[in-house]
């Protein structure tokens, strides 16, 4: 397994921690489909992940620390967005 991961980043001319950032925003992606906040949970919580890994490994963690602080702000910013909303059962 882990030569199939060095012979993709080396005929791709990439980065692992490039490759990782891509995989998990594409994952992002399709659980945006389904949901905003979901998706904006699963991104935050992935680059969580991705920070904790990187930055335990000592390799390039900056740029899922950064993309992990924007998920939070987001994430923050969609609560002003449903407290208006009234979804099924609620009291309005």
């Amino acid at each position: 397994m882990i030569d199939a991961i060095n012979l993709m980043v080396n005929n791709l001319g990439i980065e692992l921690e490039t490759l990782v950032y891509l995989f998990f925003l594409l994952f992002g992606f399709i659980v945006y489909a389904k949901d905003l906040q979901l998706g904006l949970l699963s991104h935050t919580l992935l680059f969580a992940g991705g920070f904790i890994m990187f930055y335990a490994a000592e390799m390039n963690y900056t740029p899922f620390i950064v993309s992990m602080f924007v998920g939070i702000a987001l994430l923050a910013l969609s609560l002003f967005i449903s407290k208006n909303q009234a979804g099924r059962g609620a009291i309005v």
